[in-house]
Parts: structure tokens; C-alpha cells; sequence
């Protein structure tokens, strides 16, 4: 990295921090502050708000209540003294104590029950009225009675009440709750010496009669003893009264409003559900809420946009650019006009910098090119004579034995042999010249061991022989291995050669398979094939050796790698070898 460019990168690093410190200092925190106190403003505004609903409720409530309240003690009163009235001095209730005769007593029975039918029907909300004679256990109700088991109730509790206090006498009205059966009621009672008259009211009609709760869509209206114990109680709910229980009050926060009774010892209560007015408060508190976090999201998103467009883009791009120059990708250059100098002054340098690299690189490659013909030359000058010793000594061998037809065939074979292979100017050929070449060399073969070495080509398709090239001597070398690890003087050796086309993860390629039918290399010759194959440097190279050398090592420069050279046993040595149809440097230059 050139000098201007790190005094460049250095003070747009430094700019960096001064608008980070302006974006934190000027803008993010007066952003976080001016949201803090909107939002304490506005859980004050629904405190006082919250304090103000709820004064004005308990006002309502209380209103309502004791209104209520007052109207139902007067309607009380009113029973009281009618019913009062009726009973002192009564000519047929005392026929009823002490008759004359027993038509008086009929008599009297039947204008009594007509006095508490009139009673009953005189007042809202009665359960029953009755008339109890002591002396005769003898127990009058009003014929419009609760059903059959709730009278009963009514009777039994109202003699057990009466034998429990038997000589007490009461002048004056005395209301008091009892709870009989699974109901509660508010019963008055006036007894003289051996009688009683009451009325029994049921407490939950009584207090739907209040209609204290149509005023409330929720509620609940009940009585408390003095202990504040839950004695009897309604509540309203989808426009309904439903019974009241303390389970029911427990399950839920209420606003209490109590008002006590001046006729019965217990406290009436009407409690309401706190959500049912801070639901309001609770929406308006989420509007409020909302409107602020988007207001501060939105000019968050403002400021990250501008501190992206000015800082993070260009760094990102010049990162983009550098992970390409990486990966081998020069064309691209960054733009040298950017609102920020120092950001100028990177790309402009990083830009030249590129152009240095690309000129290095193509020297670079050019050198590689030229080193790679002077060692495949120096390959090909180490592999010529390994082959000329060997056909020397043939052709001497044939001709002292005096066979001159076969000496001369074999001679012209040998010509087209090292005619093919002093072709020093020719990195690739043809399959089909090199195929017609290794027909030649197994002639040569076949000339030499007549009856011991046979051979077949085949090709999937005709059309490969012209559209796929190689190195030359590369499929002449593997069949050299394979008559040198196959070929005996006890069995005859056929070679068998496959060629197909072959797609390699979307790469043409070329695949040649060459077995055949001999003993196999053994574990020494495979371990021998790895270590030339892994690169091994290994010393005094036996010269069968070379040739397969030099094969892996053409292959490993040509092709860089995408080349694969296997040797592996199967009913004989087998030896695959891929390779590309088409050699890299055509590829890209295509």
C-alpha cells in the first residue's frame, strides 16, 4: 500500500469517529432523551387522567348506591308497617290462638291466608309472607309460595328459629339474612307470646330490584357482614344478573364503593372492574406509545441511511472489490468520484494498484508458459532415450536371428515411432494421432511377442477421435506400464482400451479405461504408483520409472489439476484416466 494511501485511509478513519461521535452526540441521543420525556409525559397525562376516571366512577357509584339504597329502606319500612298493622289487634289471628268453635277457626284460617296473599302481592320481591301458631304447630303461607323444597326450608328454619327462642317477644319489626338451603333471604319477623307473622324476601331479587348495576356494563352488588365476609351478592355480565361469590371476586381487581344498612346489621357493597375504565387508558397508552417508537425508529432510519451512504457503501465496496482481486478477478475498478476526497484518494489508488497487479500477473503467466515448454521439452529429452534403448536392442536381436521381413516392418514401425515423438513443437494432439500412434507401438509389441501379446481399441463415438486432444505419448505410456506389469512368458497379455465421453460436474471430458488380462500390479508396484503419484522426490529413479514420471508430471502441469490418472487391480490391472476434452488455456481463451 503506497504512502497516500494510508495517510488517505487514516484520515477518513479519523473523520469516521468525529461522525460517529456527531451522530451518537447530536443525533441518537437527543433522539432517546426527547422519546424518554414523551413517554414520561405521557404515563403522567394517564395518572391524573387514571385518578380522575376513577373519582368520577366512585362518585357515580356511591351516588347510585345510596339512592338505591335509601329508596329500598323505605320500601322496607313500608312492608314493615303494614305488616305490623295487620297483625296487632288482628280478630282472626286471634281466633287462630284461642278459637271458639271450629267454623271460627276455618274462618279464620281462610281470612288469614287472603291477608298475607294481599301482603304479598302488595310488594315487589317477596318470596313468601307466613303466619306461625306455636301452640298448635301450625305454620300459614302465602299460597304463592316458592317451590316445594324451598318451602320446606322456609317452614323447618322458620320453627327451629322460633323454638330456639321461644318466650321472646317481638313488638317491633326485626329484619335480619338467613341463609336456608342454597339461598340466602332477609326475613322481618313480630311474635307475641305463642305467635309469629313475617315476611321472607329473597336478597338476590332484592338487590336486582335495586337496579343500582343497569347503570354499569360490569359489577357486582352484594352484602358484607361486619367481619367484611361475602354474605350474598349478584354481579351483571353479558347484560345479565349472575350469581355472586366470593370466588368470583377474588378472580378479579374491583373498585369498591360500600355503603352500610340502617335496617339489617350488614354493609351493601358495589364493586366495579378496574379495567372496565382503564381499558381506555390502556389503548390510548399503546397509540401514544406506538406513534413515539415509530417517530424514533423513523428518523433512526434517517440517520443509519445517511451514515451508510457517506462511510459504510464506499468501505463496502472497496471490500467487494479487494475479496474479487482475491479470487483472481482484475476488471473491475472502483469510481473515483465520491463526495468524500479521502474516499477519492483510496479508489484512485487501490484502482492503480489493480492496474500494477494485472501487468505482474500477465508477466507472471507469460513466465509460467515459457518455463512450462522448456520443462515438458526437458521431460520429452528424458524420455527419448528410454525408448531408443529399448528399440536398438530389439532390432539387433531380430537381426542376428536373421528375420529380416519382420526386421524391416518392425524398422518402419520404429520410424513412425520416433517420428511421433521427436514432434518437440506440439504440447497437445489429437486422440487420433495419438490412438494411430499407440496402434503402431502395440504393432511394434505384437511383432515382438507374436503369441504372447494381442490387443482391441474401442470408442463410444467416432467423433471423439477429432474433438478431444492430450498430451502426445500420455496413453502410451499407461500401455508400457501395463505390458510391464502384465506381460509373461506363461500366459499371453491382451489389452483392452475404452474411450467415452464423460461429464465431470458440468466439465466435457474424456474418459480411457486400459486393462487388462494379466496378474495385477502387486502391493510394491501400487505403493511405488502412490509416491510418484503424491509428488515424491524420489531418489535414483529406476528408468521403467521415468516415463510414468514424466507422464504425472505433464499431466499436473498441463492441466493444473483437473486431470485424474488411477491404477487399481481388476481381473487385472486396470488404469483410468481423465482427462478435459479441451486443455485450460483454449478454455479461456474461449
Amino acid at each position: 500500500m503506497t504512502a497516500d494511501t494510508s495517510a488517505a485511509l487514516k484520515t477518513m478513519i479519523k473523520r469516521l469517529r468525529i461522525f460517529l461521535n456527531t451522530l451518537l452526540g447530536h443525533v441518537t441521543v437527543p433522539l432517546v432523551v426527547i422519546t424518554l420525556v414523551c413517554c414520561l409525559l405521557v404515563i403522567f397525562i394517564n395518572q391524573r387522567t387514571f385518578q380522575t376516571q376513577k373519582e368520577e366512577m366512585i362518585t357515580l357509584a356511591r351516588t347510585n348506591l345510596e339512592s338505591s339504597h335509601s329508596v329500598q329502606d323505605a320500601q322496607l319500612d313500608v312492608m314493615s308497617a303494614f305488616y305490623q298493622s295487620m297483625f296487632i289487634n288482628n280478630v282472626n289471628y286471634q281466633q287462630l290462638r284461642k278459637p271458639v268453635s271450629d267454623k271460627a277457626y276455618h274462618l279464620a284460617a281462610t281470612q288469614t291466608l287472603k291477608d298475607l296473599d294481599d301482603m304479598f302481592f302488595s310488594f315487589n320481591g317477596l318470596t313468601c309472607t307466613y303466619y306461625y301458631i306455636a301452640e298448635r304447630d301450625y305454620l300459614i303461607q302465602s299460597s304463592t309460595h316458592p317451590n316445594y323444597e324451598q318451602s320446606e326450608q322456609i317452614k323447618a328454619y322458620i320453627k327451629q328459629g322460633y323454638n330456639n327462642s321461644e318466650g321472646t317477644v317481638y313488638t317491633q319489626s326485626n329484619w335480619e339474612l338467613a341463609g336456608i338451603g342454597d339461598s340466602v333471604y332477609l326475613i322481618n319477623t313480630i311474635r307475641q307470646t305463642s305467635s309469629e307473622i313475617g315476611i321472607v324476601l329473597d336478597c338476590q331479587r332484592l338487590l336486582e330490584n335495586m337496579h343500582v348495576l343497569d347503570e354499569f356494563e360490569q359489577g357486582a352488588l352484594y352484602f358484607t357482614d361486619k367481619n367484611d365476609m361475602f354474605v350474598s351478592g349478584i354481579a351483571a355480565a353479558d347484560g345479565r344478573y349472575i350469581n355472586c361469590s366470593q370466588e368470583y371476586l377474588d378472580s378479579r381487581s374491583w373498585l369498591k364503593v360500600s355503603c352500610p344498612c340502617s335496617k339489617i346489621p350488614y354493609t351493601l357493597n358495589l364493586s366495579l372492574p378496574i379495567e372496565l375504565f382503564l381499558a381506555p387508558l390502556y389503548r390510548q397508552n399503546i397509540l401514544i406509545t406506538s406513534v413515539l417508537l415509530l417517530a424514533l425508529f423513523a428518523m433512526l432510519l434517517v440517520a443509519l441511511r445517511i451514515f451508510y451512504h457517506f462511510t459504510v457503501k464506499p468501505v463496502e465496496d472497496i471490500a467487494v472489490l479487494t475479496k474479487e482481486l482475491g479470487s483472481g478477478a482484475i476488471g473491475q475498478r472502483l469510481s473515483e468520484n465520491n463526495s468524500v476526497a479521502e474516499i477519492s484518494a483510496i479508489n484512485r489508488n487501490f484502482n492503480q494498484m489493480v492496474s500494477t497487479i494485472t501487468t505482474l500477473k500477465i508477466d507472471l503467466y507469460e513466465e509460467k508458459l515459457r518455463h512450462q515448454e522448456a520443462e515438458l521439452a526437458q521431460l520429452r529429452l528424458q524420455l527419448n532415450p528410454h525408448l531408443l534403448l529399448n528399440s536398438l536392442n530389439m532390432i539387433y536381436t531380430m537381426t542376428r536371428q536373421q528375420h529380416y521381413d519382420v526386421s524391416m516392418k518392425f524398422t518402419m514401425c520404429l520410424i513412425r515411432h520416433f517420428r511421433y515423438i521427436l514432434k518437440k513443437s506440439h504440447n497437445f494432439v489429437t486422440l487420433s494421432e495419438e490412438l494411430d500412434f499407440c496402434g503402431n507401438y502395440m504393432e511394434i509389441l505384437s511383432l515382438q511377442y507374436p503369441s504372447y501379446f494381442s490387443y482391441d481399441i474401442s470408442l463410444s463415438d467416432e467423433r471423439i477421435r477429432e474433438e478431444t486432444i492430450l498430451p502426445p505419448l500420455s496413453i502410451e505410456n499407461l500401455i508400457e506400464n501395463a505390458v510391464k506389469y502384465g506381460l509373461t512368458q506363461d500366459d499371453p497379455l491382451h489389452i483392452q482400451i475404452c474411450i467415452e465421453d464423460l461429464d465431470r460436474e458440468g466439465l466435457h471430458c474424456t474418459k480411457i479405461v486400459i486393462c487388462d488380462n494379466g496378474p495385477g500390479y502387486s502391493e510394491d508396484a501400487l505403493f511405488y504408483i502412490n509416491r510418484l503419484q503424491s509428488g515424491e522426490n524420489i531418489k535414483n529413479l529406476a528408468s521403467d520409472g521415468v516415463g510414468l514420471k514424466n507422464l504425472i508430471d505433464r499431466l499436473r502441469i498441463l492441466y493444473e489439476g483437473e486431470a485424474v490418472l488411477t491404477f487399481e487391480n481388476d481381473s487385472g490391472a486396470k488404469i483410468t484416466m481423465i482427462i478435459p476434452s479441451v486443455w485450460p488455456q483454449k478454455r479461456e481463451e474461449s
